[in-house]
C-alpha cells in the first residue's frame, strides 16, 4: 500500500490564522507553535493555554509514517495540526464534549509501537496483513539474509516469521 500524501495549499499566515479563530471558539489564549523546516525530518507543535491548563500537540514524520502518510514541508504538518484544533474546536463549541477532558483522556492512551518482529524484518510501521509480511520475508530471503550465507540473521528472520505468523492468526 502506497503512502498518502498529505499537502495543504494554504500559507503559514493562512493556517495560524485558523489557529488563533479556533482558540477564540474553545477561549482559549496564548497560542504558540513552532516547526522544523529541515529537508528530512519535517515536525511541527502547537501549544496553548486553555482553562489553566497548558496544551501542546506535536506532530512529526514518524507517525506519520506510522499511518503511511507523508508530506512535503513542515507547514503541510502544522496544517494538519490547525485543522485537527479546528475540528476539536468545533465539536466543543457544539457542546458534544468537554476539550479538557477529551484531551486529558488522549494524553492517557500510548501511540501503537512496531513490534520487534516487524522491526527485525525493516518494517517502518506495523505492517496491515500476513501478505505485507510473505513480500518482505521473500525479499529478505533473496538479499542480506540468505540461509546459506547468513545462518545465524536466516534464523532471526525464522523467528520473527513465525511471530508474525501468531500475530496475524495464521498457522505456525
Amino acid at each position: 500500500m502506497a503512502n498518502q500524501v498529505i499537502h495543504y495549499s494554504s500559507d503559514q499566515k493562512t493556517i495560524i490564522r485558523k489557529l488563533e479563530r479556533s482558540l477564540e471558539r474553545l477561549g482559549g489564549s496564548n497560542l504558540d507553535y513552532d516547526f522544523n523546516s529541515s529537508r528530512t525530518d519535517y515536525s511541527a507543535w502547537v501549544s496553548f493555554q486553555y482553562k489553566d491548563q497548558r496544551y501542546r500537540f506535536e506532530l512529526t514524520n514518524a507517525r506519520l509514517n506510522y499511518f503511511r502518510m507523508t508530506v512535503n514541508s513542515s507547514k503541510d504538518i502544522l496544517g494538519m495540526l490547525a485543522f485537527g484544533i479546528s475540528d476539536l474546536a468545533r465539536l466543543a463549541e457544539r457542546g458534544i464534549f468537554d476539550f479538557g477532558r477529551l484531551v486529558e483522556s488522549y494524553k492517557s492512551l500510548e501511540f501503537i509501537e512496531v513490534p520487534s518482529w516487524a522491526s527485525f524484518m525493516r518494517f517502518d510501521s506495523r505492517p496491515r496483513n500476513m501478505a505485507e509480511v510473505e513480500a518482505r520475508y521473500k525479499e529478505l530471503v533473496k538479499g542480506a539474509m540468505r540461509p546459506e550465507t547468513n545462518r545465524e540473521d536466516f534464523e532471526k528472520l525464522q523467528q520473527a516469521y513465525d511471530l508474525a505468523k501468531q500475530y496475524f492468526g495464521v498457522d505456525v
